[in-house]
């Protein structure tokens, strides 16, 4: 392998492990449960109200909310794990000599 491409894995390497951090991917799995419990909870209240048809802003803005806190909680858990294993394989890479 070349000493420049050597460098290049290991700065790229680098970099990956600073924007993976635990705190983040604790956060999106904790997202992930409250927006989950919290659209559960909407749609038992809303699925008991069917028969008052009044409008109401307040559970469409919540939803939304929840649905946009749900989606990107299931990204940051995603992005987290395929950059742990991007760096399994640039380390393997960086081993190979």
């Amino acid at each position: 392998m070349k000493p420049e491409t050597r460098i290049m894995l290991i700065k790229e390497s680098e970099k990956i492990k600073r924007i993976n951090s635990r705190t983040s991917y604790l956060g999106a799995w904790s997202g992930l449960i409250v927006s989950g419990i919290v659209l559960a909870g909407l749609i038992v209240k809303t699925w008991g109200n069917l028969s008052n048809q009044e409008f109401s802003l307040v559970p469409i803005l919540i939803t939304i909310m929840m649905l946009t806190v749900l989606i990107q909680s299931f990204f940051l858990i995603i992005r987290h794990l395929t950059n742990k294993r991007l760096i399994i394989i640039l380390e393997a890479l960086l081993d190979d000599k």
